[in-house]
């Protein structure tokens, strides 16, 4: 089961943000952020993408090669870094940008999906109405 932050604007808009890792954020970092239209999240994930280039080719050339999990490691480890925490700040982007927008927190649903927390919180709203 999934936890579903469900907000809500004026126009009866609803906007459906899953709580916990984003993988799409982990996976695609920038790409994800020009996706949802966070510009300048997307900015600053690029310039980390540069960061972490310039971190794992300088320590990478520090490393001697008679270690090469080590230099591995290494290298991979700043991408690491930045991946999960574009993946757990995603949700927290997301709502803040759904408040930007007017939204509203309206409910926190458990769900087993996206569909099922929009059906549950048109249910809620069908109750509370």
């Amino acid at each position: 089961m999934y936890y579903f932050s469900v907000y809500e604007n004026n126009n009866k808009q609803v906007c459906l943000i899953k709580k916990g890792m984003c993988w799409p954020a982990f996976w695609l970092l920038p790409f994800w952020a020009l996706a949802q239209g966070m510009y300048a999240r997307a900015l600053m994930l690029l310039f980390g993408w540069l960061l972490a280039t310039i971190v794992s080719l300088l320590s990478s050339a520090a490393v001697s090669e008679e270690e090469p999990v080590f230099a591995l490691v290494v290298q991979v480890f700043p991408y690491l870094v930045l991946s999960l925490y574009a993946g757990l700040r995603a949700q927290l982007w997301q709502a803040a940008k759904a408040i930007q927008t007017r939204h509203r927190l309206v409910a926190v649903i458990e769900a087993r999906s996206e569909t099922e927390a929009l059906l549950s919180s048109w249910e809620l709203k069908r109750e509370n109405a």
